[in-house]
């Protein structure tokens, strides 16, 4: 802990240094008591922040080289530290025991404090060191483990607590994580903690802002989103409706505040815009089933099309509608979605006016509970009663006869 290389000695740790020397070195008496140390540590902190300070590192062009070296000593101090733990054990009372303790966690709260306020300088990527890591571990597991609890009691899906659970897992088995993967946990822990599980009534949408905002772009998050967002188009039932509820989504996405400069993979694409992508697709192939037969009544497609199938009806789409209504509801007609029927009504027929309807309106056609549309209907099918009792029945009555 001594000045071997003047070139990478700060001068600012150099209170902290005596003070920990004290504690694990020889020649320089330890205070007393636990309080006593503990007030010189908080004084020894303090200088040195008000000496951090007077650096004005935001104006040096220096400041990513300095606090390189700062950050490599502070670990040294704490390497020096758990190596005393370790191979001292003989000379390791219960108030150097707690004063050691204390050391890691100021240095702990240190490493925060310049990871906060001097972000455009710190190494983020320099590894944690062991001791620290050991006690990060301690302190958050638990408030993890506390916050996917009440996820689970609030009904989260399964399959999204299963991606929180590979992250944590990842997080553990990491040797050697770096600062940023650690105050990126205790950031994700911060913002899922803000949720109010108690008065927020769309608990999802609480927690994918969170995730945008700290740009969850983990992998097996992406992949869940992926899963939820893509939809098999042969189980919707209305396009129109899906392509405006995923308009909606899209809108609801670029609503929601990012951090800049910020995430869990910063190399990688953030996680708001792999969503935007996999909606906007979306949206482009319900476009394309949509235009579908649109495209197919145009030009040579449509001669084609009119050739193959196509009547025109003289009655009203809402009365001819109405009638096939009946049909369904009584299971004469027997269609898989209403949006086939409304596929097929486009395609193949149309009014003496218009070659082929809007989907638009037969959807407002069908979904209307009109009496007065009734009557007609009711009319139209006594007068087809009649037709079949002139022209039918009573015709084979009298062959019958004969």
């Amino acid at each position: 802990m001594e000045k071997e290389n003047i070139h990478f000695y700060v001068e600012e740790l150099n209170a902290l240094r005596l003070l920990v020397h004290s504690l694990i070195g020889e020649g320089v008496q330890m205070p007393k008591t636990e309080e006593l140390f503990a007030a010189q540590m908080v004084a020894e902190v303090a200088d040195f922040k008000r000496l951090l300070q007077d650096r004005q590192l935001h104006l040096n062009k220096g400041a990513v080289t300095f606090m390189d070296h700062l950050q490599a000593e502070m670990c040294r101090i704490l390497e020096d530290c758990n190596n005393y733990a370790l191979l001292e054990t003989h000379l390791l009372t219960a108030l150097r025991k707690a004063n050691l303790d204390m050391v890691i966690t100021t240095i702990g709260e240190i490493f925060e404090y310049l990871g906060n306020d001097y972000a455009h300088c710190f190494n983020f990527q320099m590894k944690v060191p062991s001791t620290l890591k050991a006690k990060f571990h301690f302190c958050m597991v638990k408030e993890w483990n506390r916050l996917v609890a009440k996820l689970k009691n609030a009904g989260i899906e399964e399959e999204l607590l299963t991606v929180l659970s590979g992250y944590h897992q990842e997080l553990m088995s990491n040797k050697v994580p770096t600062f940023h993967e650690m105050g990126y946990w205790r950031n994700m822990i911060d913002g899922i903690g803000k949720i109010d599980f108690k008065k927020n009534l769309d608990l999802e949408y609480a927690l994918f802002s969170q995730f945008c905002y700290l740009n969850f772009n983990y992998p097996s998050l992406i992949q869940f989103c992926t899963k939820k967002i893509q939809r098999n188009y042969n189980l919707v039932d209305d396009y129109r409706e899906e392509f405006i509820r995923i308009t909606i989504q899209l809108r609801t996405l670029r609503q929601f505040y990012v951090r800049s400069a910020y995430g869990f993979d910063t190399d990688s694409s953030p996680l708001t815009e792999v969503l935007e992508g996999i909606l906007e697709n979306e949206l482009l192939c319900i476009k394309k089933l949509l235009n579908i037969n649109k495209k197919a009544l145009t030009r040579n497609g449509a001669k084609f099309f009119l050739r193959q199938f196509y009547f025109r009806i003289s009655i009203p789409i809402e009365l001819f509608l109405f009638i096939f209504r009946l049909m369904i509801e009584k299971g004469i007609i027997l269609v898989k979605r209403k949006a086939d029927l409304y596929e097929f009504i486009h395609s193949h027929v149309g009014t003496v006016k218009r070659d082929n309807l809007s989907i638009g309106n037969m959807q407002n056609s069908y979904s209307e509970n009109n009496r007065r549309t009734a009557i007609k209907a009711r009319a139209l099918l006594q007068t087809l009663i009649a037709h079949i009792n002139e022209k039918y029945i009573s015709i084979c009555f009298i062959v019958s006869l004969i």
